[in-house]
Order: C-alpha cells, then sequence, then structure tokens
C-alpha cells in the first residue's frame, strides 16, 4: 500500500513467526539489538562465574553466542547471501 520500507523498531523478544509475517507484510528492515546483547551478556555472566579466565579468551564464548543469535535471525529474515546487493 506504501513505496517506502518499513522498520521494525524494537524488533527483538519477538516470536519468530511474527517477524516472518512482518516481512511477508514488506518490513524490510528489523532491529534486533537487544537479542544479540542478551545472549553476549549471558554467556559473558557464564564465563564469569567459571572464573580464571585471561581477558583475551574471555570475550570468545560471548561473541559466538551473539554470533549464533545473528545468523539464526539473517536466516529468518531471508538475508544471508544478499551483501552484494547493497555495494
Amino acid at each position: 500500500m506504501i513505496n517506502i520500507p518499513l522498520v521494525l523498531h524494537g524488533g527483538s523478544g519477538n516470536k519468530d513467526s511474527e517477524v516472518a509475517e512482518s516481512i511477508r507484510y514488506g518490513v524490510g528492515k528489523i532491529n534486533i539489538s537487544s537479542d544479540m546483547k542478551k545472549a553476549f551478556f549471558v554467556a559473558l555472566e557464564q564465563e564469569l562465574k567459571l572464573g580464571g579466565h585471561e581477558p583475551d579468551s574471555l570475550f570468545v564464548k560471548p561473541m559466538q553466542a551473539a554470533g549464533e543469535v545473528v545468523a539464526a535471525k539473517m536466516a529468518l529474515f531471508s538475508s544471508v547471501g544478499k551483501a552484494a546487493l547493497y555495494r
């Protein structure tokens, strides 16, 4: 009904089925920062509770956890492999 891209601000915490439906209705950008940060900080808290970590290895698992959330969301959004479209 409109000719401009729609943005879902506050996309974190929504059910995947709801996000997928919003994409079908034309949402072209979905903000998921809180989902990514939550995964990072949950993993960081687990690492800190284990204790004895060197600073250079402390963030390895939290970064992996955040990356896994981003990868899953990219698959949900059907955005995998589309970077070349924006060059």
